[in-house]
């Protein structure tokens, strides 16, 4: 089994510098075994255009590596400082309603800008050469939650000519479907997927699309399919564990295999996946919003990213924790016996 280790995000440019010696001895303590830093800190290492400052965080990393922790650094790619946004006002990503979006949080650039992204490759080179031969650092993470704050898409100007440029780098050929049988569009006569048919006495027939609008209840229950959906025909070994309201297989059973030939909603999806669950002799526990566990060898762990206080009893887990308290606060974190 691969062993695990628990790691932590720390902010030493938000704290004073006398007090990183006590909280790296915390930390190790703790049993901490990684610390992730400077993934926000673009404009405390580069508070003017070239004017590199890294001296306070080459002391961040001297005074964790002397504690025994490893360091994975952080690119602060995530937060470009505001006198990089001054220079290059076009750098802010525009939203789906044409609207720029201001300086400040995170993600306040467009992913497709030639000068953020040159900016970018300056300030990553230039930590690179600084810090990739520190003993201390054994990792690197890459800018930071790529999808988050629904910035990863922007529909400015820059992102629209970037997208131009790169259909112009490629040739663009418009021909038959890989692995038809014709010089035309024909659909090739094993509609893929093809692969149930390896598991399952079953055939995927034809795949649709739905309209958001237009979901297809599921028969004599609670719930319905949307997005796509797909007609199959069963095989004699097969069988229909679960049905559409037009009477069309949307789950096929065949022993212990099953195929979801639909796209359920959300709640329908909690529940095919908690019966699978069940079935297969695992617990499920039904967490509130913001709460996360992990099972780490005869530990679990407890992280409450919510905004109210978790009962972890009233979720079935009455042990009493080893770290923390089984009334989970917000930001709370709690070590149990598995």
């Amino acid at each position: 089994m691969t062993k695990r280790a628990l790691g932590v995000c720390y902010y030493p440019e938000h704290w004073p510098e006398e007090g990183w010696a006590e909280d790296a001895r915390r930390m190790k303590a703790a049993g901490i075994a990684f610390v992730r830093i400077g993934e926000f800190a673009w404009s405390r290492l580069e508070p003017g255009r070239g004017d590199y400052r890294f001296e306070w965080l080459a002391r961040a990393i001297d005074t964790l590596h002397a504690a025994g922790l490893k360091v994975v650094l952080g690119t602060p790619t995530a937060t470009p400082p505001k006198w990089l946004v001054d220079a290059m006002p076009d750098m802010l990503p525009v939203g789906r309603d044409g609207r720029t979006r201001g300086f400040g949080s995170r993600r306040h650039y467009d992913f497709a800008h030639e000068g953020y992204r040159a900016a970018c490759a300056r300030i990553v080179e230039a930590l690179a050469r600084r810090f990739g031969r520190h003993p201390a650092v054994v990792a690197w993470q890459t800018n930071n939650e790529y999808a988050c704050h629904d910035k990863a898409l922007s529909y400015s100007q820059a992102f629209l000519h970037a997208f131009r440029d790169w259909l112009g780098r490629r040739l663009l050929l418009i021909r038959p479907r890989s692995g038809s049988k014709t010089a035309s569009f024909a659909i090739p006569s094993a509609l893929p997927p093809d692969l149930p048919k390896a598991l399952l006495d079953l055939k995927v027939a034809r795949v649709v699309s739905l309209r958001p609008d237009d979901p297809v209840p599921l028969a004599g229950g609670e719930g319905a399919f949307c997005l796509w959906r797909e007609f199959v025909e069963l095989g004699r070994l097969a069988e229909a564990a679960l049905r559409t309201d037009d009477g069309l297989p949307a789950l096929v059973a065949q022993g212990r295999r099953s195929y979801l030939a639909d796209w359920p909603d959300d709640a329908l999806l909690d529940r095919l996946v908690a019966d699978a669950a069940r079935a297969c002799g695992l617990r499920t526990i039904a967490l509130p919003d913001g709460l996360r566990l992990r099972q780490s060898g005869d530990r679990l762990f407890a992280f409450n990213y919510g905004d109210a206080a978790v009962d972890l009893a009233a979720l079935g887990l009455p042990q009493k924790p080893l770290l923390g308290e089984t009334r989970l606060g917000p930001s709370g974190v709690a070590i149990l016996p598995a």
